[in-house]
């Protein structure tokens, strides 16, 4: 059952200044997850030869852009954080210059280029507050595809993991600080709001010594439930084909009659190679 919250709040969480909180452990809590960046490495290997480029959106820290790039792509890697966007500068250092980080926003960008292929990982779309944003920015895809180029992207809607109550607390992750030496730990809950397709999460990041809690920081986020049949009319209008469906990172099939069935929402579509809309970009 959805719980009330006085909806629209009446700060809805700024999402740049939320991710900028979270970059200086980003990466230490997500080192240890490695399933989607398997996924998108062997899905660039399937369609693309080794050096060919992908535009990824929502690029944070680029610890999906340093799978791709060690697998031999190119990555544009396009984010809104600054926070998020050093340590991707920072990470550019690292692996060279196969990795261009980009400060734009999704929803306008317009790169002057096409690219054979465009992944949106770890929920980025839901993001996307409104059907507006959502069809939008698929359109923005779409006008920076080559033809015949792919589109993928992966989402976590509550009608597959179930409906959000605020009633637990669940971990995200946790490693030890290098620099620093401290424990630092991730948890978060999250709360559905009624007659909205949205949640709201709370992120708590956390750093402890010997004592205990010294330093917390909260993150909020709010995310889009979008409905799977509103997802594929907003493709097929942005001229999308060739729409195909997996239910997790392990590329299992998608069980439409039985959403909880599915550990994740995955999407692959396709721009055709004589496309219906066209673009100046």
């Amino acid at each position: 059952m959805a719980v009330y919250l006085d909806w629209p709040l009446a700060e809805i969480p700024d999402l740049v200044s939320q991710y900028d909180r979270y970059a200086e452990i980003y990466d230490l809590i997500f080192k240890s997850r490695g399933d989607d960046i398997n996924f998108y490495v062997g899905q660039a290997c399937e369609i693309l030869p080794r050096g060919g480029d992908i535009l990824e959106l929502g690029t944070g820290t680029g610890r999906l852009a340093e799978g791709l790039v060690a697998a031999g792509f190119g990555v544009v890697g396009i984010d809104f954080s600054k926070g998020m966007l050093r340590r991707a500068y920072e990470r550019q250092q690292r692996i060279g210059a196969n990795f261009v980080p980009l400060y734009a926003d999704i929803k306008t960008m317009a790169l002057q280029r096409k690219f054979p292929l465009i992944v949106a990982p770890f929920g980025m779309m839901a993001h996307l507050l409104t059907a507006a944003e959502r069809l939008a920015v698929m359109r923005v895809v779409f006008d920076h595809l080559e033809p015949g180029g792919h589109f993928i992207f992966d989402d976590l809607p509550n009608w597959i993991s179930g409906p959000a109550k605020g009633d637990t607390l669940d971990s995200i992750g946790a490693a030890t600080d290098p620099d620093t030496a401290l424990q630092v730990r991730a948890t978060s809950t999250s709360i559905d709001i009624a007659g909205e397709p949205l949640t709201l999460c709370y992120h708590f990041l956390d750093w402890f010594n010997a004592d205990g809690l010294i330093r917390r920081v909260s993150v909020r986020v709010v995310f889009r439930n979008t409905a799977l049949e509103d997802d594929l009319r907003w493709l097929a209008e942005a001229g999308f084909q060739d729409v195909q469906l997996l239910g997790g990172f392990d590329r299992r099939p998608f069980v439409t009659a039985q959403p909880s069935a599915n550990a994740r929402l995955i999407v692959t579509c396709v721009r055709p190679p004589r496309a219906r809309r066209e673009s100046a970009s």
